[in-house]
């Protein structure tokens, strides 16, 4: 029996792989549905059921989705990005038809899922804004002793001064 593929005709061998490439598309089409699936939140159990596979086939496939796109380099916080950003579209969608047709609560909720949406795209951060400056800092001598400044500057105060660093002078241009 284990002879017989050597032993096939080509038209054999043909339909064989014929059937292997059917097999592995149609595996590939339940893991992209078990991904969708577990993006919008459902459980194990529920996918299992909806796609008529184990609950451990389930966990299975979506764990293989996660391991794929690992190997393509997404890192953990753009791939939950991802899940977060297709569950946020997904129930955009569901509320959309009610939130138009004047259901205020669902609009309230489309309203607040957008919100999500924008922050996680980094859409609401802040504008980056130019702003010209001067600053001088400097030194300044100034009266030691008890007297107003505007004494001391009439050459009226002490005579005795310290020194002390003023504070950095800020002109700004808009």
């Amino acid at each position: 029996m284990a002879l017989d593929r050597f032993n096939r005709t080509s038209e054999e061998r043909q339909a064989a792989a014929s059937r292997r490439r059917l097999a592995k598309e149609r595996v590939a089409d339940r893991r992209r549905k078990a991904w969708q699936l577990h993006l919008a939140g459902v459980a194990y159990d529920t996918i299992a059921k909806q796609l008529g596979i184990s609950k451990t086939t389930a966990h299975r496939d979506v764990g293989i989705v996660l391991s794929d796109l690992h190997k393509n380099r997404l890192d953990s916080a753009d791939l939950e990005r991802a899940r977060s950003m297709a569950r946020i579209e997904r129930l955009i969608q569901a509320l959309w038809p009610a939130a138009i047709s004047g259901d205020t609560r669902a609009a309230a909720e489309c309203r607040a899922l957008e919100g999500q949406r924008i922050r996680l795209l980094g859409l609401d951060a802040p504008v980056k804004a130019e702003v010209k400056a001067t600053v001088s800092v400097g030194v300044v001598v100034v009266p030691a002793v008890a007297g107003s400044v505007d004494a001391w500057k009439a050459g009226q105060g002490d005579a005795r001064a310290a020194v002390i660093d003023a504070p950095a002078l800020v002109d700004v241009d808009p």
